[in-house]
Parts: C-alpha cells; sequence; structure tokens
C-alpha cells in the first residue's frame, strides 16, 4: 500500500491512497494526513488533517525553492499507533512552464 501522485501543478499536490474499510460499528473510516519538505529532517512530519474522511487530498500554496520536493505519509485516525502509509520517493511541483503547458 503507498500514497500516489495523481496530479501536480506549480503550487500544489494532489494524493491518493487506498481506501480502508471503516472500523467495526462505523460508518466512515478517518485518516491522519502528515507531510514535510523533502529537505528536512526524515522525522520533521507535521501533521495536515487528523480526521480526513477521504482517501484523496490537495496540498495547496506549496513552494519548493530547494527542488527537493515533498513527503506525506498517512494512517488511520483509530489506530495512532498503527503502521504509516507513504511513497518511496520525494514528491516535486512542475516548473511553471511546465505547469502552464
Amino acid at each position: 500500500m503507498t500514497i500516489v501522485l495523481i496530479d501536480a501543478d506549480a503550487t500544489s499536490l494532489t494524493i491518493s491512497w487506498p481506501e480502508e474499510d471503516p472500523p467495526a460499528g462505523e460508518k466512515t473510516t478517518f485518516y491522519t494526513l502528515q507531510w514535510r519538505r523533502g529537505s528536512d529532517a526524515p522525522d520533521a512530519f507535521a501533521t495536515l488533517a487528523d480526521r480526513l474522511s477521504s482517501p484523496q487530498v490537495r496540498k495547496r500554496t506549496l513552494s519548493d525553492l530547494s527542488g527537493a520536493g515533498f513527503h506525506f505519509r498517512v494512517r488511520r485516525s483509530d489506530r495512532p499507533a498503527g503502521p504509516w502509509t507513504s511513497h518511496p520517493a520525494p514528491l516535486l511541483l512542475l516548473s511553471p512552464a511546465d505547469a502552464s503547458r
């Protein structure tokens, strides 16, 4: 299971991950999503949201002057000690020239 890049432009990334069945007795699965810049320390993740109900999100207003990209990780909110789902390589924004094509 991995996070996949769905769309990118010069200032945003849209990512998705496999949807999981809701916990017993619940109608919805909630997710905790964290991110960090590729140039940050490997453990420097910050929480973007801790109760997402959709397995897809668009992160806007990004800037990547270093060119190191971004890392994301996600897990079910009801499993705070559960494993993180991530992706192997940094996700990169498009250059302004590529984004305008």
